[in-house]
């Protein structure tokens, strides 16, 4: 990008390299390798060739030796493509209906799953949303998340987005909450998720014939519905009947939660409790990010006062893997009800804390990767990386410390092809980019092509699929944990709320010379 920090890891022998453009051949920048730098997480020998000096727009690669990287484009707005491609993505994943796209027609379909699913002597109608993960399920919690990212991107940087875009966005909103609200029962309780019961599915979505099923209520999908249906509200101001609808929503899913054996829990301890008996979800952010946007909406009384007696146990970090503590502190930041100073330092320190932990973990890192600052390289390494991101992000937006903002393009970087595997973790049918992800609709689709547009969950090394398991020997490092396979569901199994985090980074970037950083100040 113009103007900002741009670096390279090199891992073959060399001192100098050089800046060549694509179009004319020509040599246009030289610079000195930096020392070598032995990175643990993957065994590497690397060494960063440095060009922020060099601003000049155009299409380059780096030559070291007789070896050059991929071609890149230096340019004042390289990431807008970013959320161009997702929103293709998400569009293309719609559920039960017909979809449409002159430059991807191989991933256009027909209706598609739209029988009604019968639970418990009951027929449900769960038509709409979309396939949120590499098979044809749909999961509430992430289509929470999908719709959280979009709205907050909207909300805080609004010069990013032109007037296509942003309507396009709004009407995926919708139509996430169109499926949403229909996953809500009477007693204000919302299921989990409507799973398909194929074990593989290589068909285009129109010729599905695998049944759904709906998956019992929980409290993650009954948080997340109540927040996002809160923070929608809102948003939808304008709107009046949706409105009204989705704030009633909203508190019917609060009231139940407010008779769950959870919510007394939360009440009367201190610190996370756990969804699961394996302790996949904690629910203390959940909370809080539901009471942050009731309160946003209502103004109540009963929020505000839950909000100050929590907020200390909330780490206010976080986007929807383990934790959802990051929206929970954009719902306070953002509302226009009263705040109190001392929860605003809270969060500002909470997020300066994780700022200086991630440039700890990018410094010890041969990539700069931010991944090792709690989490490393697991299963969903990439959802957390992505979190990181945005949390550097929040930290330079507050404080102006370019170190975070350090953290944010190198990680970022990691991400789209500088890291140990050479690839970028984002679907595309060029070379160096995923190209085989775990995905219905690709592996269904004619050609050697995949969707465009999908992040993938990244290295695991646990290797917790059989396929990486007999494919990458153990003891490989952790970041190498990595197949472009489609039958590596544990590192390759794209989704929608994996690839949405992008809306809000890439928007970012954009803001930056309207310095529209204000609204969280």
């Amino acid at each position: 990008m113009v103007g900002m920090d741009k670096t390279v890891a090199c891992t073959v022998y060399g001192r100098i390299f050089s800046v060549v453009d694509v179009r004319t051949g020509a040599y246009v920048y030289e610079g000195r390798l930096s020392q070598p730098f032995t990175d643990k997480e993957s065994g590497d020998t690397v060494r960063i060739a440095d060009l922020s000096d060099f601003n000049v727009q155009g299409r380059y690669f780096i030559k070291v030796g007789l070896r050059r990287s991929e071609s890149f484009d230096i340019a004042p707005f390289p990431y807008r493509i970013l959320r161009e491609k997702v929103m293709d993505a998400v569009y293309l994943s719609r559920c039960g209906c017909e979809t449409d796209h002159p430059d991807l027609p191989q991933f256009a379909h027909g209706p598609c799953h739209t029988e009604a699913v019968t639970y418990e002597g009951r027929t449900f109608d769960v038509g709409g949303g979309w396939h949120t993960g590499g098979d044809y399920s749909k999961s509430v919690p992430g289509t929470c998340i999908v719709i959280a990212d979009m709205l907050y991107s909207l909300m805080i940087f609004p010069y990013a987005f032109d007037k296509t875009l942003r309507k396009r966005m709004e009407v995926e909103c919708f139509h996430g909450l169109e499926f949403i609200t229909k996953m809500q029962a009477e007693d204000g309780g919302v299921y989990d998720s409507v799973r398909t019961d194929a074990a593989v599915n290589v068909t285009a979505p129109a010729d599905d014939a695998n049944k759904y099923h709906l998956t019992d209520k929980s409290a993650v999908a009954t948080l997340r519905f109540a927040a996002v249906c809160a923070l929608a509200s809102r948003y939808y101001a304008a709107d009046l009947p949706l409105s009204r609808k989705l704030a009633s929503a909203a508190q019917t899913a609060w009231l139940y939660m407010l008779e769950s054996e959870e919510y007394q829990y939360y009440k009367s301890k201190f610190g996370d409790i756990s969804d699961e008996p394996d302790g996949v979800y904690t629910l203390s952010s959940e909370f809080m990010w539901a009471a942050c946007e009731l309160y946003s909406l209502t103004g109540g009384s009963r929020f505000a006062e839950l909000i100050d007696k929590k907020y200390t146990g909330c780490l206010f970090s976080g986007f929807g893997d383990r934790f959802t503590g990051g929206y929970a502190a954009l719902a306070y930041m953002l509302t226009d009800k009263p705040k109190k100073d001392y929860i605003l330092s809270f969060i500002r320190m909470r997020w300066t804390y994780r700022g200086d932990r991630l440039w700890v973990a990018r410094c010890s890192s041969g990539y700069h990767s931010c991944a090792s600052a709690g989490g490393d390289y697991h299963y969903g390494s990439n959802i957390r990386i992505l979190g990181n991101i945005r949390m550097a992000e929040l930290a330079f937006m507050i404080t102006g410390d370019r170190r975070y903002l350090t953290v944010s393009t190198d990680s970022l970087s990691y991400l789209m092809g500088v890291n140990p595997m050479g690839t970028a973790f984002m679907t595309d049918n060029r070379n160096g980019f995923c190209r085989n992800p775990a995905h219905a609709a690709s592996m269904a689709a004619e050609g050697d092509i995949c969707l465009p547009g999908l992040m993938v969950c990244g290295a695991d090394q646990e290797r917790s699929d059989p396929y990486v398991r007999w494919n990458i020997e153990n003891g490989t490092p952790p970041s190498k944990c990595y197949a472009d396979s489609p039958f590596s569901l544990s590192t390759n199994e794209p989704g929608l709320n994996i690839s949405s985090p992008l809306f809000f980074i890439s928007a970012f970037y954009d803001s930056m010379e309207h310095n529209a950083f204000n609204v969280l100040s």
